[in-house]
């Protein structure tokens, strides 16, 4: 008797076990249903993990694309400077020259003040030869 007893007893464990499962079929979803498997355990624990590797990857590579860009902002920002520096540098450069110009200019007036054709000729002369005119001239030229 006891031994039927056990059997009825082990008989209404594995029901309760079976009610369980199948009330667990019914509710869980696929994943949940499928991942008790363990070939499908497996697989799927493969994809997670090449999935996070993917994803570590992908934020290295979006964390070393924001470090370049701000180098990238930092260097167009430092060129800005250094070239507006260089362009003030210029301007006065050209101020420099265009004084240089007309102080040879004028040396060159004292030197042939008549309107003799040969002074004429001598201060053509030496008007193109004016180091400061040629210095403007190729800098005009270069500006087209």
């Amino acid at each position: 008797m006891t031994d039927l007893r056990e059997e009825i007893a082990d008989l209404q464990k594995k029901l309760v076990e079976v009610e369980a499962e199948l009330d667990l079929m019914k509710t869980a979803g696929i994943i949940e249903v499928a991942i008790r498997n363990p070939s499908v355990s497996e697989y799927m624990q493969h994809w997670e993990r090449r999935a996070e590797a993917a994803e570590a990857r992908f934020i290295e590579q979006r964390d070393s694309l924001v470090s370049v860009t701000k180098k990238l902002a930092q260097t167009e920002a430092r060129l800005a400077d250094e070239q507006a520096f260089a362009n003030e540098k210029v301007k006065v450069l050209v101020e420099a020259l265009g004084e240089c110009r007309d102080e040879i200019d004028n040396y060159i007036r004292q030197e042939y003040p008549h309107d003799h054709p040969v002074q004429e000729r001598y201060r053509k002369r030496d008007f193109s030869a004016n180091p400061a005119r040629s210095a403007l001239a190729g800098m005009e030229a270069t500006d087209e």
